[in-house]
């Protein structure tokens, strides 16, 4: 049995430290070593720092977790003592290897390790060199066991600019060896207990379907430690027919309840392959019945239902037409939301032009905006099932959280303002330029295409509660491609409706306004919409890059109004167009996007914080907030749910429109920050501005096809949570913290 193994074990290695002389009188053979990769990092940075162990042949030093079954060792330990202000973070673990011994495993490294721990460098650091400095402990075993220790220091100069240091070449290969963050929902399944010599023991199994599903290989669960919970792992498993991957063990307990989720590593090992062919996820394996799933329930049960109140209302249960039908209406409504205003006035103008004009031609650019409306919808829903075949988590934003896109659409939308301001003039589709101001011209087949991109793009963070339904039905695990293109179509065709009906109806735009001059302030007015829209999607990148290179990108859209200032100005209204006027604008062009954007900005490499997916707890928005947000993940609920108070998750990002309507208008409300205060409840954010492994799998778990989403768990750590609608009101919130507290 487990336990009496692991005693007897104890106990002989307890005999072996006391009894053997050559054991007692050994000294360690591992040589620790700091190292850093900057020399010199600037105020507000982050330095990572290495702690190198160098062991000798045969011997082996020990993971977070040292073994299953509690046969022994010690995980290396770093105390830092380190200056004013700086502060270390978590370790982070490289990949172990198992070890096979008589007794059971542990999980070793063996030649040479680096634990990885980041700096993080305050922003009023003084400028100076400093001497940063840490107390390494280990275990090192062979045949015999030996305790090391060690006292290691580097030095770093904090200055103006940051430079690497002379080991910076070998931290790429170290931080290879990282577990990459959960790619794919985890489900925990725990048997009925048994007695086994006086504690309780349990089967478990790991289940999920990873990305690489079908490709020949073994998968092995590496559990990391939990107090009072000894684990017995089973054989390594393989793909079944389906592609899913159950891996099982067994584990023993003096004490209940059992864990409501299991953190581990899975690792896959390519078929006959060895180290250079293993792959490791870190994930939180989430209990899929009588547990207290803290953020990734099973998807097959909360597609049947399974997850209690967590899974009701969900599209898979509706029928196809049904939903289809949801898609058309959800699509009707996007044009009133505000996300698209600057494009619907600017169709408003298009109509009040095309009321004079040949019934004929007004039918055809009715035709390309809705093409143009429906060939985008079309080519979001491939690039869904594209995502979807690849096996990556898919949802409505994924557009937003791209840092090239976000920095392409700010440029285009302030392009866009000044043509309305008058600062230069493009007639797409009539073959030239015109005049600025010459509102008389035509509009050309190739502007109403563009408007109706430029619309499904505008519409897309405003399309959660309105498409959440047939969206989150077309981006269900497992669906058909064809049933994703025809949601997505549908929705498109909702979307561009309204303005090809019209076209067709020419008698309706004669009741519109003739042409005149109030259609250049109208345009010229409309042009602060757009404006708007360009500063918010400037926030929106702000997320992807530091101060310095988002200041250098602010500089850089400066020079691209100046060029267009110069077109409008000197080019487009003159008949010859100067050679001067022509070297300014692009060579300001070429200044804003080979120096400023490139090297400046480096725009296509957005920066990749510690606080970003997969590698800690995600950071509560900026902004000014009314209740204690606290950063959410797997394990800081799971925690909070052992103190037996109610949560709230808020799953919320940046760029979706109604994620901040519902946290202004129905939970930071005074009635339920009253509420939650008396209650004690908990309440979490978790940050989707960025793309998060975790979060997605959330929302794929809860049939959602993006944010929002607001979770809320029951006081009883064992009940499972409540998904709230995607539109909340405030009576709704404090009905589900009621429904918390009462929940038995």
């Amino acid at each position: 049995m487990i336990k009496t193994a692991v005693g007897f074990t104890r106990w002989a290695l307890a005999a072996l430290c006391l009894l053997g002389w050559d054991v007692a009188l050994a000294q360690a053979r591992t040589k620790a070593t700091l190292l850093l990769d900057h020399s010199t990092a600037s105020p507000g940075s982050q330095v990572m720092a290495a702690v190198r162990l160098v062991m000798p042949d045969h011997w082996h030093t020990y993971w977070i977790n040292p073994s299953e079954g509690g046969l022994g060792g010690q995980a290396t330990t770093i105390e830092w003592e380190l200056p004013q202000g700086i502060t270390a973070q978590a370790i982070q673990w490289p990949l172990p290897r198992r070890l096979k011994e008589e007794a059971g495993s542990v999980f070793a490294y063996e030649g040479e390790v680096a634990l990885l721990v980041p700096l993080d460098i305050p922003g009023n650091a003084s400028v100076g060199e400093y001497t940063l400095r840490a107390k390494v402990a280990w275990l090192e075993c062979d045949k015999s066991c030996v305790p090391g220790r060690a006292t290691v220091e580097a030095r770093l100069t904090i200055g103006s600019t940051a430079s690497p240091s002379p080991t910076a070449p070998e931290f790429p290969a170290w931080l290879a060896r990282i577990p990459k963050a959960q790619p794919f929902p985890v489900a925990l399944a725990w048997s009925a207990s048994k007695q086994a010599n006086g504690a309780k023991k349990k089967s478990y199994s790991i289940q999920f379907q990873p990305a690489s599903a079908g490709v020949a290989g073994r998968w092995d669960f590496y559990p990391e430690p939990v107090e009072g919970l000894s684990f017995e792992g089973g054989p390594e498993a393989s793909p079944d027919a389906t592609g899913r991957v159950t891996i099982a063990g067994e584990a023993e307990s003096e004490q209940e309840p059992w864990p409501g989720s299991l953190a581990g590593l899975v690792v896959h090992v390519a078929e006959g392959g060895e180290d250079a062919s293993r792959t490791a996820f870190r994930v939180v394996a989430q209990a899929t019945t009588n547990a207290s799933s803290a953020g990734v329930p099973n998807p097959s049960l909360a597609t049947s239902g399974g997850a209690g109140e967590a899974a009701t209302g969900t599209p898979g249960d509706r029928p196809f037409l049904i939903v289809l039908a949801m898609a058309l209406v959800g699509g009707l409504i996007l044009n009133v939301m505000p996300c698209v205003l600057p494009v619907i006035a600017l169709k408003i103008l298009g109509f009040v032009r095309q009321a004079q004009e040949s019934p004929g031609r007004v039918r055809m650019l009715g035709l390309m905006y809705g093409a143009g409306v429906i060939s985008s919808f079309g080519l979001l829903g491939g690039a869904m099932v594209a995502l979807s075949l690849a096996k990556q988590a898919v949802h409505q934003g994924i557009l937003f959280q791209s840092s090239i896109f976000l920095v392409l659409m700010t440029v285009l939308v302030v392009v866009i303002a000044l043509n309305l301001f008058g600062v230069f003039e493009v007639t797409l589709g009539t073959g030239g330029l015109g005049k600025a101001g010459d509102l008389a011209a035509k509009e050309g087949a190739g502007g109403a295409f563009f408007n109706g991109v430029l619309a499904t793009v505008l519409a897309t963070p405003c399309s959660a509660p309105y498409l959440g339904v047939s969206i989150g039905y077309a981006l269900r695990p497992g669906q058909s491609p064809w049933v994703t293109l025809a949601m997505y179509l549908t929705a498109g065709l909702g979307l561009a409706l309204p303005y090809v009906v019209l076209c067709f109806q020419p008698r309706w735009l004669k009741l519109l306004p003739k042409p005149g001059n109030w259609m250049v302030l109208f345009k010229k007015f409309m042009g602060f919409p757009m404006l708007a829209t360009a500063v918010w999607l400037f926030m929106l990148t702000a997320n992807h890059y530091d101060k310095d290179r988002i200041l250098w990108l602010g500089w850089a859209i400066i020079v691209v109004v100046l060029a267009c200032w110069i077109y409008g100005q000197f080019i487009q209204p003159a008949l010859r167009t100067p050679k001067l006027a022509w070297v300014a604008f692009l060579g300001l062009l070429a200044l804003a996007y080979l120096w400023m954007l490139e090297r400046e900005v480096d725009w296509r490499h957005p920066a990749d914080p510690a606080t970003s997916s997969g590698t800690g707890a995600a950071l509560r928005p900026s902004g000014k907030h009314k209740l204690p947000w606290q950063p959410w993940s797997p394990e800081a609920v799971e925690k909070a749910r052992a103190s037996g108070k109610p949560i709230l998750v808020d799953f919320t990002a940046d760029y979706c429109t109604t994620c901040n309507s519902n946290l202004r208008l129905a939970i930071e409300v005074p009635a339920v920050i009253q509420r939650i205060q008396e209650t004690g409840t908990l309440v979490f954010m978790a940050d989707f501005s960025r793309n998060d492994p975790r979060i997605a799998a959330v929302l794929q778990a809860y049939q959602r096809p993006g944010v929002p989403l607001v979770l809320v768990y029951p006081a009883h750590p064992s009940s499972p949570p409540k998904a709230l609608p995607e539109l909340l009101r405030e009576s709704i919130v404090l009905d589900a913290i009621n429904w918390a507290v009462g929940k038995p």
